[in-house]
């Protein structure tokens, strides 16, 4: 059953009754006026006794249907116009919340936006790497794989995952260790498994977060957040109150999406690791400088480079 609470806060300037039509098949629970309780209505039309002044009307009622993929909060009718309308929705932590609509002034689920972002950015990173040479081991459907299956846990984690496979590739083309001095070369080394070591924790997390929390929808606005929605709305007249919509889907339906996604990205990862390493020991994996910081290079025959002290043979 979904319940649902009204508040009002009624100006009179004359005792009469007040009209309250509630949904079809709504079976009112509790219904008090000035914080004292009221016969119970048994039917979808409830009125209030009312008095001259201000006064407060609490009706709580519940709707014998299950949750849907649409669901809308009630409509009420109300028998005169109204005014300053606050409409909240929870929705329950089950459910896998994908879209909103309501009144003006109300919560955004910035998600979409961030997924145009990730389908564009999936086709311009191989251009991207095209343009400057970069031999980057990820096609344009495993950047939109990896953008989504991130988006949900890590708006940003995909641009570090980026730019991590960026100067892997970067390392293994372009890092010639003719140009760096022990310091310089080992730092580079150092800052590459740095960024390994976040690009694998943001994946890990990702498969982590998404076969056991809930997913982030990047609900903002109105002091609303993922599961619960704050609207707000001036004025009404001769219609009924605003409601609002949202499209969801059981939270399994998402563990199902991100079980199938850690799967993928776990092959993904069986070809992505040799070609790391491949990248991180190209030329030279590490440079020991002699006590003094000095260094010297020569060249064996398989054509890899060596390090000997100043002065040895």
């Amino acid at each position: 059953a979904r319940i649902s609470s009204s508040e009002l806060e009624i100006r009179a300037s004359r005792g009469s009754d007040f009209d309250i039509q509630l949904p079809p098949d709504a079976e009112v629970t509790s219904l008090t006026l000035n914080h004292k309780a009221l016969n119970v209505p048994s039917n979808e039309l409830v009125k209030v006794p009312l008095i001259p002044g201000v006064q407060t009307v609490i009706l709580e009622f519940q709707e014998h249907k299950s949750l849907q993929w649409r669901s809308t909060t009630p409509s009420i009718q109300l028998g005169s116009s109204a005014a300053n309308i606050t409409l909240t929705y929870q929705l329950p932590r089950n459910r896998w919340p994908l879209y909103l609509s309501g009144p003006s002034l109300g919560p955004a689920m910035l998600y979409w936006g961030i997924l145009t972002v990730i389908l564009i950015s999936a086709c311009l990173l191989p251009i991207i790497a095209h343009k400057s040479g970069l031999l980057v081991p990820v096609s344009v459907w495993d950047w939109l794989l990896l953008g989504i299956g991130l988006s949900t846990v890590n708006n940003y984690g995909v641009f570090f995952v980026a730019l991590f496979f960026f100067a892997m590739a970067w390392r293994k083309q372009f890092a010639n260790p003719e140009r760096f001095n022990a310091t310089q070369w080992n730092g580079l080394q150092t800052m590459l498994v740095a960024l390994t070591l976040v690009a694998i924790l943001i994946v890990l997390s990702g498969i982590q977060t998404g076969l056991l929390a809930s997913p982030s929808m990047s609900v903002v606005g109105n002091n609303s957040s993922s599961h619960l929605y704050h609207y707000y709305h001036d004025r009404v007249v001769d219609e009924p109150l605003p409601t609002a919509t949202i499209i969801n889907v059981p939270i399994t339906v998402y563990r199902v999406v991100m079980l199938f996604w850690s799967l993928w990205i776990v092959t993904r990862l069986m070809k992505w690791g040799p070609w790391w390493w491949t990248a991180f020991s190209e030329k030279h994996l590490w440079i020991k400088a002699t006590p003094s910081g000095e260094k010297v290079r020569t060249r064996t025959k398989d054509d890899s480079w060596t390090d000997k002290p100043k002065g040895s043979n």
